[in-house]
């Protein structure tokens, strides 16, 4: 049996692309919503393929579970501790899945965020390495607003690699702590001599598709704080600016980092499902050359 489990937010039609991308070797997707953002604010669920034949949707309690203040209890001196509880949150909801997820020892279980999808078209040599190595991850490409539009500039390790890995069940079963710091260690590098990167591009991390209102609302509910942010989208008052989105989306400039352009590019091949609807309900997804 294989496996995907994937926190869920509002990105309904992200999450339709990956349920479909996934339907010709995933057995099962595990998907997990809460009621608050990461930020604590209140949400409704809202998540509208629970009834998919291979769907196991969660509902988490955030209300109940996550941090809603900085300040925590420590066990040494002084006691108190200041801490990201957003990120915190972020790390809460990752790691849901493994309080009663049953895998068996030769099982394979993937874990991704909703909006990183992995090519089916890679799921054999996926499975293959898996198999042979107990864990592997892959690079991805970055699609950021529009399905065509690329991000090259790389931060941590290359290519948007060690953030999604599959796994056997009895390697899972080994780990000591969870996904959220095994996907932390690494974003920062300490993965690399011990975890096998599969090479070349295995999917890709549809990051912020869709119009400035819904880049805006992701932007604003997610762990990220406006220092996290160069230039004007996101006001040092914890307000995400709509017109600064719209400029970003329109001159093709990386959200995070105003400096660094995005690239339309019509030479990639793209997802399975994304190329089969690309003149159909995806088309209002897609940037025309000459654009921006």
């Amino acid at each position: 049996m294989i496996v995907e489990c994937s926190p869920f937010f509002r990105e309904k039609m992200i999450a339709g692309i990956k349920l479909d991308e996934s339907s010709p070797w995933v057995d099962r997707h595990v998907i997990v919503e809460a009621n608050r953002t990461f930020k604590g604010a209140p949400k409704d669920y809202c998540f509208d393929q629970a009834q998919h034949a291979r769907v196991d949707y969660r509902k988490m309690p955030a209300d109940r579970i996550f941090a809603t203040h900085p300040w925590h209890v420590k066990r040494r001196f002084p006691f108190v501790g200041r801490r990201a509880f957003p990120w915190v949150n972020e790390g809460l909801q990752r790691d849901f899945p493994l309080h009663d997820l049953e895998i068996g020892d030769t099982d394979i279980v993937l874990f991704s965020d909703i909006d990183e999808v992995i090519d089916s078209r890679c799921a054999d040599r996926i499975v293959d390495e898996t198999q042979k190595r107990g864990i592997v991850t892959i690079g991805m490409h970055v699609n950021v607003y529009y399905l065509n539009v690329f991000d090259f500039n790389d931060i941590g390790p290359r290519e948007f690699s060690y953030r999604v890995f599959a796994m056997t069940g009895r390697y899972m079963r080994t780990m000591d702590f969870g996904i959220d710091k095994l996907r932390k260690l690494g974003e920062g590098g300490a993965l690399r001599d011990s975890v096998y990167r599969i090479p070349g591009f295995s999917g890709f991390h549809l990051s912020w598709i869709g119009d400035a209102q819904f880049a805006k609302s992701k932007m604003q509910a997610y762990a990220h704080e406006p220092e996290h942010f160069d230039g004007s989208i996101y006001r040092n008052d914890g307000v995400v600016d709509l017109s600064a989105v719209s400029d970003s989306m329109t001159h093709l400039h990386h959200p995070m980092n105003p400096r660094q352009r995005l690239e339309i590019r019509n030479d990639i091949p793209l997802l399975r499902t994304v190329e089969s609807q690309r003149h159909g309900t995806l088309a209002n997804y897609f940037l025309h050359a000459g654009s921006g």
